[in-house]
């Protein structure tokens, strides 16, 4: 058997399963953290709320300065703003959850059509 045929056989089978446990991976990956999230959020719902809160606050005053060009970083800047309004009310939390929240707010804020920064973007252009 030619060892080019049998190298280019084994690479192909490598492919095809190497991408279908990768997907597998990560969608046991997104199943687990949501599911992660979901039981934090039930053992302390106050905090998750406000933590939810303060992420749609940040995420609108980001969107703001960012219209305004005071900011250039909007993720940066909502992820700043959130820590320290949360430790100013004593609610120290995890960096990586704020991130999430604030990523949740985006995306809500983009379902509910409120996609600032894309307006902005129709304004110059209508300018022009």
């Amino acid at each position: 058997m030619d060892s080019t045929f049998l190298s280019a056989f084994l690479q192909n089978v490598l492919m095809s399963v190497g991408v279908t446990a990768a997907v597998s991976l990560i969608g046991v990956a997104v199943a687990l953290i949501k599911k992660l999230w979901a039981e934090a959020k039930a053992a302390q719902p106050d905090v998750f709320a406000e933590i939810e809160r303060v992420a749609m606050m940040v995420v609108d005053a980001a969107e703001q300065a960012g219209i305004n060009t005071i900011i250039e970083d909007k993720k940066k800047y909502a992820l700043d703003l959130a820590e320290k309004f949360l430790a100013a009310q004593g609610i120290v939390v995890d960096l990586d959850i704020v991130a999430a929240a604030i990523e949740a707010a985006v995306k809500a804020m983009k379902d509910d059509g409120l996609d600032r920064q894309s307006l902005k973007s129709k304004r110059l252009a209508a300018k022009k």
